[in-house]
């Protein structure tokens, strides 16, 4: 091979990434409302998960586009995890389309006759038209051409280096170089950050006699395998979510590639057969690409069933701190069939609910700016608890409970509904606060500011048993004398029509936090001495 076929590759190479980006931004352009309706409609069962995952890989060329929106999904609460598993599976079968298309059309087509048109027409969409779909139709098409003319130049660069550039055969007793093989096949990918790049050059190279047919065989696996890291790039400081998502994919390819290698020369053995069945046309580069989705699909008969362990698994090892929190400490299903335990369960989780609630509020309150990220996870955690608990009580009044202790439920239930409505009240507060600026008139400034240390000291932590006991007529009168002081100015015009409504909302979200506050800790005490009332009862 000399120079100038070196050339001719690198560029073909880049003609064909080129060509291959354009196609996928301009159908994920087209197409991105159409992908999240079917993956919002299409992932009810897992069978259809994985189909869905196929399909899209398939039309967008991109398994990529398809990961980076389930991981989207499953962030958003939209899919569950195991439908996302189940999606990820489908993109590992759908992205073999492009070898695909390199076998059937790439090689055996003479490529100028349609691409060239293509592009032109393309471009002609993309700068007659200021219309989005448009000028996605015009990328499409564009990118198809670029994508078969760079191709036809990697093939013209291989066409006779086969005779010249001496790849010695691999055997299915030489270890060394079948795992030097594949290590090449994930390198490749690594490099170009792109498995349908790798692939290409595997096939066109297999099928100008460069490499033999085992050798691409175990390229191909290879950079199935370097396909990993993308996803490993991807989450890089991402949510535990995506982690989980991401760590499925690697999993999959991983285990799938390790299989396939496993067994290869048998494996690949029986390509020949199936092509005939199947009625295409023997040849080596519809060998590999048959060959690539063959041991694609048997990692998806193999993981299949594994679906529901895999999650549980991935669930117990990839936590953010919130997820940690977000788990109860006391409610567990072995104290069910013990009603009392149970109820003494509730009532601590409950307690701890309060506390982050209040922690949470008072992080709202205590600083300008607030850390709207710390009062999220706050927020994102007393949700996490609040079903927790609502699901504990649900199962908990399908025993044979007594009647003074399935009382106790409702109460419990409205504890958690106070507290929620808390941290809810607390990004409100928060996202309003950090988005005005500092008053100029110092003295509204300081009412301000001292109306919110007053609440602020009203959630701080006590004596639950005391709860009852507390007085909050003087927040009331606070509270009143900060919105006559607010009306005022703006009646004056010392304070913006606009700004003072935005200060009347705030103070108003703040005492009603406080007084759901007081509402939580005052059934919280009742609870608390009911439990104890009923202790009392057991042990006389």
């Amino acid at each position: 091979m000399d120079f100038s076929d070196i050339g001719k590759l690198i560029g073909g190479l880049g003609l064909f990434l080129i060509g291959l980006r354009l196609l996928t931004e301009g159908l994920q352009t087209s197409a991105g409302k159409t992908l999240r309706g079917i993956l919002r409609n299409t992932t009810d069962t897992p069978l259809r998960c994985v189909m869905t995952g196929t399909v899209l890989t398939a039309i967008l060329q991109s398994s990529s586009a398809t990961t980076v929106a389930t991981i989207g999904f499953v962030n958003a609460g939209l899919i569950k995890l195991r439908q996302a598993i189940a999606i990820i599976y489908g993109t590992n079968v759908g992205t073999t389309m492009t070898a695909w298309l390199v076998a059937l059309v790439g090689i055996n087509i003479e490529i100028k006759t349609f691409a060239l048109p293509l592009i032109g027409l393309g471009a002609f969409m993309r700068i007659s038209s200021k219309a989005r779909t448009n000028n996605a139709a015009g990328d499409i098409l564009s990118g198809f051409g670029v994508f078969f003319i760079g191709l036809e130049i990697m093939k013209n660069a291989l066409a006779n280096t086969g005779a010249t550039l001496h790849i010695p055969p691999l055997t299915h007793n030489d270890l060394l170089t079948l795992f030097l093989c594949v290590a090449i096949g994930t390198a490749t990918t690594f490099i170009f950050q792109s498995s349908s790049a790798a692939i290409a050059l595997i096939i066109t190279a297999a099928g100008g006699d460069v490499v033999t047919s085992m050798t691409a065989a175990a390229l191909i696996i290879g950079a199935n395998v370097g396909t990993t890291s993308t996803a490993l790039f991807a989450v890089i400081g991402a949510t535990a979510a995506a982690k989980r998502v991401a760590a499925a994919h690697i999993l999959f390819n991983i285990a799938t590639g390790a299989v396939a290698l496993l067994f290869l020369p048998f494996f690949y053995s029986m390509m020949a057969p199936v092509e005939s069945l199947i009625g295409l046309t023997p040849s080596t580069v519809s060998e590999l690409a048959l060959f690539h989705t063959c041991f694609n699909i048997l990692g998806v008969l193999l993981f299949f069933p594994l679906t529901r362990p895999l999650t549980t698994w991935l669930k117990k090892r990839f936590q953010s701190p919130e997820d940690q929190q977000g788990k109860p400490l006391y409610l567990d299903k072995t104290l069910l069939g013990t009603p009392l335990l149970a109820i003494h369960a509730l009532c601590k989780e409950l307690s701890r609910l309060d506390e982050i609630a209040h922690s949470t509020t008072r992080k709202a309150l205590d600083k300008t700016p607030a850390n709207e990220r710390d009062v999220a996870t706050g927020h994102f955690t007393t949700e996490r608890l609040t079903t927790a608990i609502a699901r504990f009580c649900t199962d908990l009044q399908r025993s044979r409970l007594p009647v003074e202790q399935a009382e106790m439920l409702p109460v419990t239930l409205r504890i958690s509904r106070y507290l929620i409505t808390m941290t809810d009240l607390a990004e409100q507060i928060t996202a309003e606060r950090n988005s005005i600026s500092q008053l100029t008139d110092e003295k509204l400034s300081l009412a301000i500011r001292q109306f919110q240390r007053n609440c602020s000291e009203q959630l701080k932590p006590f004596q639950s048993t005391q709860l009852h006991d507390l007085d909050f007529s003087q927040l009331q009168e606070d509270y009143q004398q900060l919105k006559s002081a607010l009306l005022k100015a703006g009646a004056y015009g010392k304070l913006d029509v606009q700004r003072m409504v935005i200060e009347l909302d705030i103070a108003s979200k703040i005492h009603r936090s406080v007084e759901q506050s007081g509402k939580a800790r005052h059934y919280l005490s009742m609870l608390e001495n009911e439990i104890n009332q009923s202790d009392h009862n057991v042990s006389d």
